[in-house]
């Protein structure tokens, strides 16, 4: 497994993306993951950015007070950047050439992703043009990218753990097994809300199913599966969810400690992501 990290984005970004960057004076980022791009190419390169639809509409956002009166934000577009985090399929970027190109604008206009899956072949040969005219970085499957982790493809194949991922971990005052867990188990806030999960696994007890389920229904969390621990059946939470998670089909764990997902790579020998120190274990780091 290789896991594409929002720092290991940005890494690429700056040594693999923007040394090939053109010369331009506006980047568009297609919605929703390419406006990470947009935004962080917009920084490092002083230039401004919109989203596709925005653009379609005429619009470019302007930036805070400090940057005002800079003469980019008034100067004529004519060379634009049209940019997305992944090409895969390349349907995304179809799209977006078919919206820019509906708008018959004079401007240049390039188009680009930081990575690719196969991406010499979405690259133009001699004058014919081709999907992109650069890419950042030749993606390798499989993978997993931490700014799609809420929505990703692969979540029904996935297993996430629960405190400290979709809330914060019990503190030791609250952790009484009595009124005060419930109350946290009840009202703890929202971190994350990830979409069509395989399974949750927990080493919260079975006899919480009702709050947890209660609390996962309140934040509109959606899933297939929801492990929970009868406790006096194991030693800890390590073989606990190591146990369930070498006999189940899933092919990718996100758990909150870094320490336990080590542990659960090497007893399952499958990846596990360990969301405290964002380190993949049991699978190839992508670099």
């Amino acid at each position: 497994m290789n896991y594409y990290s929002v720092s290991k984005l940005n890494h690429d970004i700056i040594h693999s993306f923007l040394p090939q960057m053109p010369q331009v004076d506006l980047i568009v980022g297609i919605p929703r993951d390419g406006i990470l791009v947009a935004v962080l190419v917009s920084n490092y390169r002083n230039i401004p950015f919109t989203d596709l639809d925005a653009f379609c509409e005429g619009k470019v956002y302007r930036p805070g007070a400090k940057h005002r009166n800079k003469q980019i934000y008034d100067a004529e577009i004519k060379n634009i950047l049209v940019v997305d985090d992944i090409c895969a399929t390349g349907r995304a970027m179809r799209e977006a050439k078919g919206q820019m190109g509906g708008l018959g604008h004079d401007a240049r206009i390039y188009y680009s992703t930081v990575y690719a899956f196969e991406g010499k072949d979405k690259l133009g040969i001699g004058r014919q043009p081709g999907l992109l005219d650069f890419y950042g970085v030749e993606l390798i499957r499989p993978c997993h990218y931490e700014w799609t982790q809420c929505d990703a493809v692969r979540l029904p194949q996935t297993i996430f753990d629960i405190d400290g991922i979709l809330c914060p971990d019990c503190s030791k005052e609250n952790d009484d097994d009595g009124e005060r867990y419930e109350r946290f188990l009840t009202e703890s806030p929202l971190k994350l809300r990830p979409e069509n999960v395989g399974a949750f696994i927990t080493w919260r007890d079975e006899k919480y199913r009702g709050l947890t389920e209660a609390w996962l229904r309140k934040h509109g969390i959606k899933y297939h599966e929801l492990i929970m621990a009868r406790r006096s059946e194991w030693r800890n939470a390590i073989e606990f969810k190591a146990d369930y998670y070498s006999r189940s089909k899933y092919t990718l764990f996100i758990e909150s400690s870094s320490r336990q997902a080590k542990e659960i790579a090497r007893l399952t020998d499958k990846p596990v992501i360990g969301r405290d120190s964002n380190e993949i274990f049991g699978g190839k780091l992508g670099l």
